[in-house]
């Protein structure tokens, strides 16, 4: 059995592609691209070698709620302008390229590469089937070092290595200290003292409330994890959780529960603003999403107004897939592309510009952004500096101990069974 026999979902997001069609193994490292003819310790050249490249870089990324167009891709102009004379275009691209990208571009002989990507940004789950395409290169080539001071910051469970090359062996870089994928509850709809674990999910008064992630989806896939792990954990189902074994046995619970009809509507809720206002209006109760998107929605006018969410962690844990930047092989701006992937590691970038310099107690909004927007974008630093940059208010919103809740997946396990999960 498999979870597409959960459900029927005529609505739903089409499927995310698999990392299934190639080996999660490490690569041979093969020859990139020549590296380029300058002194990237002095400015001067590095603004040179920016404009010989074209003084562009181009990324596969997230939306961040609307942040790259107003706000990343006129400050990195600013930021390179500042530093090196030269102000770099940053093309921010989302919709989906990158999946349609590993569905397609092996078939046909091509890399990311040939469709203009100079930094893939990612979660984690999709690392080890770009690594076996040969799609990356080492971050940290010795010729590009004096470009990533943020990156010797950055905390060794946060990086990515592989065969060395060119000095350098890191070919992905969290910047994520922490993402996952947890329920978000209506506290003025349910008593939430009767919420602590994947299961109470099934409780009656969800019937038709809840907005989740559909089963043909990979982010439904990573809820449903979080589910096996709690049953797991409860002796509801046999172990390990990252087994066939399990998921059969956490399908058959959730038929047994009659858990569809528990879903009010199916898809995703951080980036559809329909399903948001079920969420705000009250016909919704529940959501299951990233918790990039649990926190913009606690931070919103109106629940800070109505103090009516809950951010619901449960105890068993949610399955964490955090995103990595990792530069292309053979891209036409492999400058730029480390100074970008340098910037999304700095403390400016995850904090959005709203930060407390160091020794001092009082944070400043740098960009004018929203609260709900430093939600969306801060997920917990993958440095100590970062972490203690991190303005006094949002405190509350984020877990004491997250790492205690953190579901780390069997990558290897999912990427060979994905298939046979949506089917």
């Amino acid at each position: 059995a498999a979870l597409g026999a959960c459900a029927p979902t005529p609505t739903a997001q089409p499927a995310a592609p698999q990392a299934t069609a190639v080996e999660a193994t490490p690569p041979v490292a093969v020859p990139g691209q020549a590296q380029p003819e300058y002194d990237l310790s002095n400015p001067k050249e590095v603004g040179k070698a920016l404009e010989a490249e074209g003084a562009e870089v181009s990324i596969s990324s997230w939306g961040f709620s609307g942040l790259p167009e107003t706000h990343f891709i006129p400050r990195f102009a600013e930021l390179t302008k500042e530093l090196y004379g030269v102000p770099v275009k940053l093309n921010w691209v989302t919709g989906g390229v990158i999946d349609e990208a590993f569905r397609e571009l092996p078939a046909a002989g091509k890399t990311v590469a040939d469709i203009g990507l100079d930094v893939v940004d990612k979660e984690e789950d999709m690392f080890d089937a770009a690594m076996a395409l040969e799609w990356y290169e080492p971050i940290d080539m010795d010729i590009y070092k004096p470009l990533l001071p943020n990156l010797t910051l950055v905390e060794e469970p946060y990086i990515f290595r592989g065969p060395q090359e060119n000095g350098g062996d890191i070919y992905g870089a969290v910047y994520q200290g922490y993402e996952w994928l947890q329920p978000i509850l209506r506290k003025d709809k349910v008593d939430v003292a009767n919420y602590v674990d994947w299961t109470d999910l099934a409780r009656p008064e969800l019937r038709d409330k809840i907005i989740d992630y559909p089963f043909n989806d990979r982010r439904g896939h990573f809820v449903f994890a979080g589910l096996v792990n709690s049953l797991v954990k409860q002796n509801l189902v046999p172990g390990p959780t990252f087994s066939q074994e399990a998921w059969e046995g956490a399908l058959q619970w959730w038929k047994d529960n009659d858990m569809e009809k528990q879903i009010h509507k199916w898809g995703d809720i951080g980036n559809d603003p329909t399903m948001r206002l079920m969420l705000q209006s009250g016909e919704a109760w529940a959501a299951c999403t990233w918790g990039v998107y649990t926190r913009e929605l606690l931070g919103t006018d109106w629940n800070k107004r109505d103090d009516v969410l809950w951010p619901f962690y449960p105890k068993s844990g949610m399955l964490a897939d955090r995103e990595t930047c990792s530069a292309v092989r053979r891209a036409k701006h492999p400058v730029a592309a480390r100074i970008l992937i340098n910037w999304m590691l700095s403390i400016e970038f995850n904090t959005v510009g709203w930060y407390k310099e160091p020794g001092s107690t009082e944070s400043v909004n740098r960009w004018g952004i929203t609260e709900s927007l430093f939600l969306v974008t801060y997920t917990g630093g993958v440095y100590q500096a970062m972490r203690d940059a991190m303005p006094d208010w949002a405190k509350p919103y984020y877990p004491e101990d997250p790492g205690s809740l953190v579901l780390k997946m069997d990558w290897k396990w999912y990427n060979q069974n994905a298939e046979w999960i949506a089917k």
